[in-house]
């Protein structure tokens, strides 16, 4: 199970990646309304619990991206309308 704000931050990327774009830290603190102390924070338990992954776009820029676990999960979260 996630934290309300694990969470927020775990949606926001798997909408991001479901319209086929990724967000970067500063994207995840806009659409999450954390802090940055806890955005980060909730992005590092994801990383640890396979959920996502960093990943770097063609440009460098880094951005989080969900790991094969992490969709099933996203899809699993979106067949009980909790996305």
């Amino acid at each position: 199970p996630l934290t309300d704000e694990q969470r927020k931050v775990f949606v926001a990327i798997g909408k991001a990646y479901q319209d086929g774009y990724h967000l970067g830290l500063e994207e995840i603190l806009e659409y999450s309304q954390l802090s940055r102390i806890a955005a980060q924070r909730a992005l590092d338990h994801l990383c640890n619990a396979g959920l996502i992954r960093p990943a770097r776009s063609r440009f460098g820029t880094q951005h989080a991206d969900l790991t094969p676990q992490g969709q099933d999960y996203y899809l699993e979260l979106e067949s009980l309308n909790e996305c």
